[in-house]
């Protein structure tokens, strides 16, 4: 399902570009085929990032938004809060900033196991440990306890935290320590069209929204949730990616990667 999921993408994607070219490789964020000497650029720039699709007849790299500011209206923050509020049978303020961690899918550990062998077998030439289950699961209850701290922690800023999902591979049978909400394709046709482009969201009740792809570091966030006027915000945004700066620009001068982050 899912690599049918992928190829659907990606067939949509090559046709765009069907009529002036049979071997577009590299393709930007607005959806236009640049060279190769712009697509590395822009992949190195702290507000992007790239992915790549492959078939068997289809080879496609592509630059998305790393971070992302957008507007959708009151009227779409009343209808995530409400799907929310279904959802999770919990009480959500009437002006509260929605944070959803998002994930297109969720695999159980033998579908990660599966998936870890396939990696191996593809990549011979390096060398890997068995998949060790007993790590795994150490792991995840270490990043569950992170998510319970993170979460009151920015509750106290007026930010409530959901976890959703679009597809399930089991997981939610095997574990039940947190609670997901199943997306019927609100979040997927509104905020996440592109698969692996984001997995973090925040919408605020005017209907302005942020969208994370990468490791959002925490001082960024609180940033975001402190300031209702985001205007600041958008202009250092918007500096940093005319520039396609390496460094980032005012808010966004940091490596992600290497700061304190809870999504």
């Amino acid at each position: 399902m899912k690599m049918k999921r992928k190829i659907l993408f990606l067939t949509l994607l090559f046709s765009v570009f069907y009529g002036f070219s049979q071997s577009v490789n590299y393709i930007d964020e607005k959806m236009k085929s640049i060279d190769s000497i712009t697509y590395y650029k822009k992949c190195n720039s702290v507000v992007l990032k790239c992915l790549n699709f492959k078939t068997d007849s289809l080879n496609i790299n592509k630059v998305v938004y790393k971070f992302k500011f957008g507007t959708t209206d009151s009227i779409g923050y009343s209808q995530v809060r409400t799907l929310l509020l279904k959802n999770s049978n919990r009480k959500i303020h009437k002006n509260a900033f929605l944070m959803i961690s998002y994930r297109d899918t969720l695999f159980n550990t033998k579908a990660i196991k599966e998936s870890f062998i396939r990696h191996t077998k593809t990549h011979k030439t390096l060398e890997h440990k068995d998949f060790n289950s007993k790590k795994y699961h150490f792991r995840r209850q270490k990043w569950v306890n992170s998510q319970k701290k993170c979460r009151e922690k920015f509750n106290k800023l007026g930010a409530e935290t959901f976890y959703v999902f679009k597809y399930d591979y089991g997981y939610m049978k095997e574990y039940n320590d947190i609670k997901w909400i199943k997306d019927r394709g609100l979040f997927k046709n509104a905020f996440f069209k592109i698969i692996y482009s984001g997995n973090f969201l925040i919408i605020k009740p005017d209907g302005k929204y942020f969208i994370s792809g990468g490791h959002l570091p925490n001082n960024l966030l609180k940033k975001l949730l402190k300031n209702e006027d985001w205007s600041k915000l958008k202009l250092d945004w918007l500096a940093t990616y005319n520039t396609l700066s390496k460094s980032g620009i005012g808010a966004f001068k940091e490596n992600s990667y290497h700061k304190k982050h809870c999504f």
